[in-house]
């Protein structure tokens, strides 16, 4: 219950409030903290492959977490959008970063990433293995796990602006 009422205070507090994206990072950063034990998913799942188990964190997302328009600059934490069961593109892309961090994803090869093109900024998760993956969250019906070189291919006109996680922030 503390914890709702912190993360309701915070929300009530951010209301209206002009900042930029590193100041919300860092203010995300601050909330996720809080909600750190949080249970978000089954640990019953085998880490047997990468690419299995983010598609069946991928499959839980869509099944309980509604996706909404962007009208906001404020970002969820992970248990926000999972008390709210709704989110935009930078709240499912922290949800499934929380996720890999629960499965033991490290936090210097688990981050959100903000990508743009000239109208446009969006955010997705990058993982960085032998292979490293860039996760769409938000695309439905799609693909949606692409190699980071293959994303870029298929999408020239993104660039990779700034990446993020609980404890740093990389900008390019």
């Amino acid at each position: 219950m503390k914890k709702l009422i912190l993360l309701l205070s915070l929300f009530l507090l951010s209301c209206g409030q002009t900042t930029t994206s590193s100041d919300r990072i860092y203010d995300w950063q601050d909330r996720e903290n809080i909600c750190l034990d949080y249970p978000v998913l089954n640990q019953g799942i085998e880490i047997s492959d990468l690419v299995n188990e983010i598609g069946a964190m991928l499959c839980w997302i869509d099944e309980h977490i509604q996706k909404v328009p962007d009208h906001e600059e404020y970002w969820q934490t992970s248990c926000e959008t999972i008390e709210r069961g709704a989110g935009d593109c930078e709240d499912l892309a922290i949800l499934l970063w929380s996720f890999l961090k629960d499965i033991g994803i490290s936090a210097n090869s688990n981050r959100i990433a903000i990508v743009c093109n000239t109208n446009t900024c969006h955010q997705v998760v990058t993982i960085y293995a032998e292979i490293t993956y860039l996760i769409d969250v938000s695309n439905i019906g799609i693909q949606r796990i692409y190699t980071i070189e293959s994303f870029f291919i298929r999408y020239p006109q993104y660039k990779l602006m700034t990446e993020y996680n609980l404890y740093s922030t990389w900008s390019y």
